[in-house]
């Protein structure tokens, strides 16, 4: 049997945001040991795709400008660890899981 990673926090804390709104996620992937991808859908009916991971990384952004290109996501977040506020790089929203509620209500 393999080793089980643990969930990062970012991811943890976005679980139980989305919950608290009302929304319950469309898919849970790993993207890596330490990066966990979290599908959902807005109110709107738009998917988001949240890569969550405990320390930013440039390879991340990359990643999800890949997914909005090639893929059915309309909105990409990166959320981190960190209690910084949300702020948008390219078409990607970025945020620390203490700006995370506010920065969700947004999006949906």
């Amino acid at each position: 049997m393999g080793v089980v990673a643990s969930q990062p926090v970012a991811a943890e804390r976005l679980q139980e945001t989305l919950a608290e709104l009302g929304v319950k996620p469309l898919a849970l992937v790993w993207a890596r040991d330490d990066a966990l991808d979290i599908a959902f859908s807005t109110q709107s009916g738009l998917a988001v795709v949240a890569r969550c991971a405990d320390t930013l990384d440039t390879a991340d952004l990359a990643a999800l400008a890949n997914m909005l290109a090639e893929g059915p996501f309309g909105r990409a977040m990166l959320v981190n660890s960190s209690d910084a506020v949300a702020q948008t790089n390219a078409s990607i929203l970025v945020c620390g899981a203490g700006a995370l509620r506010e920065a969700l209500i947004e999006v949906l």
